[in-house]
This record gives C-alpha cells, sequence and structure tokens, in this order.
C-alpha cells in the first residue's frame, strides 16, 4: 500500500497543478505583448484557425474616442475552445491598447498589462465555448486590430494572426512609351548628296572653251560656207545636259551660239 499511496500523491499533485495552471487565464499576464501559449513545448498549429475574431479590425475618428464597441470571438463550423487570451493593438510590435470590460464575468475575466487593468481578456474556466463577447473602448484615432491566440485541446492551440500594415504608393504620371522624361530633340540637317562636287563641276564649267562644249575640232570654213550642222549637234548635247543648272548654261550658250550664227550670216549675205 505504501508504494501506491505515494504514487496517487504524486499524481494528486501533477493533477492539481495541471488544473491549477489552465483552469483559467489568469497566469497569462506574463503574455500580453507575445501572447504566447507554453504548454510543455508542443508546437502551435500552422493550419488556419478555425477561429473567428469580429471585428478584426476597425478604424476610429475623433469623435469616436470613449465610444464602446462589441467585441467577439467564436468557432466556426462548430469548433469549441477551452481558453484564449484577447487584445487591441495598432501595429504588430505596439504594446495592447484601449479597455475591456466584461459581459459574462463567468466565462471571461480581465487581465493587467503594464500595470493596466483590462488591457486584455481571457478565460475565466477551461470548459468549452462556441463563442465570447465583451465591451472595448475605444482610446484613441486611428486604426485597431483584434486578434486572439486561442486553445482548442491542451494540445491544438493557434497563436494570434500577425498584423500587416499595408501602405498605398502614390499615384504616379505614366511616361509615354518610347519618350524619356526630360528628353530633348535635335533636327540635323542632311546635306543634298554631291552637292559640293554639282557645284564645282558647274564652276568648271563655266570656263569651258566652245572646243569642249562641242567635242570636237570647230570647222569655221564650214560655217562661213553654210554648213550649220556643228550647231545642231552642239544643241543635242545641250538638251541632254546632265543637271538642271548645266542644262540653263548651255541654252545661255545655245542663244549666244545662234547670235554669232546670225552675225555670220548676214556678214556673209552681204
Amino acid at each position: 500500500m505504501y508504494p501506491a499511496g505515494i504514487f496517487f500523491l504524486l499524481f494528486g499533485f501533477v493533477m492539481v497543478k495541471f488544473i491549477t495552471c489552465y483552469s483559467d487565464g489568469t497566469l497569462l499576464t506574463d503574455e500580453c505583448q507575445g501572447m504566447n501559449v507554453n504548454h510543455d513545448g508542443i508546437a502551435a498549429q500552422t493550419t488556419e484557425s478555425p477561429f473567428t475574431v469580429t471585428p478584426e479590425q476597425k478604424t476610429f475618428t475623433d469623435s469616436e474616442i470613449g465610444n464602446e464597441i462589441n467585441v467577439t470571438l467564436s468557432g466556426t463550423a462548430g469548433n469549441t475552445f477551452i481558453g484564449f487570451m484577447l487584445e487591441a493593438r495598432k501595429c504588430e510590435t505596439c504594446p495592447p491598447a484601449g479597455t475591456f470590460s466584461l459581459t459574462d464575468p463567468n466565462t471571461t475575466v480581465l487581465l493587467t498589462c503594464d500595470g493596466q487593468n483590462g488591457r486584455a481578456v481571457s478565460h475565466a474556466d477551461n470548459l468549452d465555448k462556441s463563442s465570447i463577447t465583451v465591451k472595448w473602448i475605444v482610446p484613441e484615432a486611428g486604426t485597431f486590430f483584434f486578434r486572439a491566440a486561442v486553445t482548442q485541446t491542451y494540445g491544438a492551440f493557434w497563436l494570434r494572426k500577425a498584423i500587416i500594415l499595408t501602405t498605398t504608393a502614390p499615384k504616379t504620371t505614366p511616361t509615354p512609351k518610347n519618350i524619356s522624361a526630360n528628353s530633348t530633340t535635335t533636327i540635323t540637317s542632311i546635306p543634298a548628296a554631291n552637292s559640293t562636287a554639282n557645284t564645282t563641276a558647274n564652276d568648271s564649267s563655266c570656263h569651258e572653251d566652245l572646243h569642249d562644249i562641242l567635242g570636237e575640232e570647230v570647222d569655221y570654213n564650214s560655217i562661213f560656207n553654210g554648213d550649220f550642222s556643228i550647231f545642231n549637234a552642239a544643241s543635242f548635247s545641250i538638251f541632254n545636259a546632265e543637271s538642271p543648272l548645266q542644262s540653263s548654261i548651255h541654252k545661255q550658250f545655245m542663244l549666244l551660239w545662234f547670235l554669232l550664227l546670225f552675225i555670220i550670216v548676214s556678214l556673209h549675205f552681204n
């Protein structure tokens, strides 16, 4: 009987300690900031929590400071829980904010965080609960996030959901495609091809003599005898000039030749 008595004494001590430590959440005041659940090294669940907090987040204005709202923790799809810790805060690392008050002291209890009572709420017993509702007083303007760590059984619990703040990027005016900002358009004039060569050729052509233009020796005796076929050949080469400028110069020579022809003919018949 002696060994059996020691066994029951030790077993009873462990059971008393278990019931004392986990029957309510009054011992969770040290977890106000982290909201951790320490169950003998058991890891938290990594699946999506079957428990929700309503509202999950809410924004308040200056005129709403001091107002009281309802905050509810409940299980989805018939899930129940035996323990929890509920808080409100503005960011992931911010301290608990606002003040809770109870609607059912038989199932919920207020916790003291940073010397302020009512900064968090926990369970008053370890019985199954489908939901709890408490009141929360708005402390200041801004957006607050309501988070809870929930225990379904001793070996199954979910830590609080992380608070992720989102920012809105300033609107920017899109830059049109293929046009760089602050770009400068440069207009470059392109000289006409061979313009210099043509000018040089035209200048040199002004100095050509009658022999070069006609492309053959001029028989002046045939001109005086009335043979003017040489001028017809010259006229043909003139009208086949390579450029408008050369054509214009050659036409002037042609007029000069006709004038010379007229003078020669006049002298011949006189």
